[in-house]
Parts: structure tokens; C-alpha cells; sequence
């Protein structure tokens, strides 16, 4: 007869424990956006912009977030992102930090100092069901060393913008983040300037 009211305390005492964390997750990812959120206010670089593909991950949920990349519209076209590292590199792994609407990755090429693409991976990612974000990896098999590196982007056969937030490139010494990145278009830049210069004697 007094087995039962014990169990029930330590039901409550169980469920008070299991709704104190949800709380305090929610908090805890409240915090991060609105620090997010609060550094996009306070950088002066333009959100949405190619520069918010630049460097390591900085967007901490998924969402609509200004400080991952976005194209000008989100289905109008097939997009591209050149990410750009400052010594050529060679890629064992690519990974791609997809903060919204993920899965539009079709094809990862490498460009030589001329443009000259070679393409490492080609294909449809794999993507959770239901994945509001992902870190796409692609595993790359090539002996070429590249320095600037081009992501395809299916974006009319995945609504919404397809928002990235970084691009690494693993090594046998740790993962490299793009220092510029280039675009077909961004919602952050109107009209979308690429910083390299294309010239006959290659891309600076």
C-alpha cells in the first residue's frame, strides 16, 4: 500500500527533471540566436552575403538566419558557390554546413589556377528525414592539390533558400574554411560581386 505513492513521487520527481531540461534547452537555443541575431545587427557585413560563407561556422540553429548565405531568390535558378582558401589544399574530405533547407548540393568541383574544373564529387546527398540543417560530407578521392573550390546548388528542385553558413576542407592536419567566397547570387548583395578577378592568366 505505500509502494504506490513513492512511485508516484518519483514519476513527478522524473517528469519536474524532464521539464526543467526542455527549458532549459530552449533556453539555451534562444540564447544562441538572439547572440546570432545580435551580431549581424553589430557586423558590418551584409546579410545573406557571400562573406557569411566565409570562415568557420557561426550560425547556431537552423533557420532563416542572416548570417549564412543565401541566393537572390530561393528557387529562381541553379546556384554555385566558390569558396576560395588561401594555399591550394588536398581535399581528403569536404564538408558543407547547409543551415536551411538542405540537400540542394548536386556537384563539387576544383579549380586550378586557370578555371579549369575537375569534378570530385558528383551525385544526391544524403539528408535525415525531415532535417531542418545538416553538415553534408563528401568524401573526396584525388591526388590534385586545389585552392578555390566550386559548390553546385540545385536550388528549383529544393524549396526555400538553401542557406550555408561554411564550407571546410579536411586535411591530414584539420579542416580549412574558406577566407572569400564567391557566388551566382546573393540575397545579401545586390548585385552580387565576385571578389576574384578572372584574367587570362588565371583567377585573383
Amino acid at each position: 500500500m505505500q509502494l504506490m505513492p513513492r512511485f508516484r513521487i518519483r514519476i513527478s520527481n522524473l517528469l519536474m527533471g524532464m521539464l526543467c531540461i526542455a527549458i532549459l534547452l530552449s533556453w539555451y537555443r534562444d540564447r544562441q540566436l538572439l547572440h546570432a541575431q545580435f551580431d549581424a545587427m553589430v557586423n558590418p557585413k551584409p546579410s545573406w552575403g557571400n562573406c557569411q560563407a566565409e570562415g568557420p561556422p557561426d550560425t547556431p540553429t537552423a533557420g532563416d538566419i542572416p548570417t549564412a548565405w543565401a541566393s537572390q531568390t530561393p528557387d529562381g535558378q541553379a546556384e554555385w558557390l566558390v569558396a576560395d582558401y588561401q594555399v591550394p589544399i588536398h581535399p581528403k574530405v569536404i564538408e558543407v554546413h547547409e543551415t536551411y533547407n538542405p540537400g540542394a548540393v548536386t556537384r563539387i568541383s576544383g579549380l586550378d589556377s586557370n578555371g579549369k574544373e575537375t569534378t570530385l564529387w558528383e551525385g544526391t546527398e544524403t539528408i535525415p528525414t525531415g532535417a531542418a540543417r545538416n553538415v553534408s560530407v563528401f568524401p573526396i578521392q584525388t591526388k590534385k592539390r586545389f585552392r578555390r573550390y566550386k559548390i553546385y546548388i540545385d536550388s528549383p528542385s529544393f524549396p526555400g533558400w538553401n542557406e550555408i553558413d561554411a564550407i571546410g576542407v579536411r586535411t591530414k592536419r584539420g579542416t580549412k574554411w574558406a577566407s572569400r567566397v564567391a557566388s551566382s547570387s546573393s540575397y545579401g548583395d545586390a548585385p552580387a560581386v565576385s571578389p576574384f578577378r578572372f584574367t587570362g592568366n588565371g583567377i585573383f
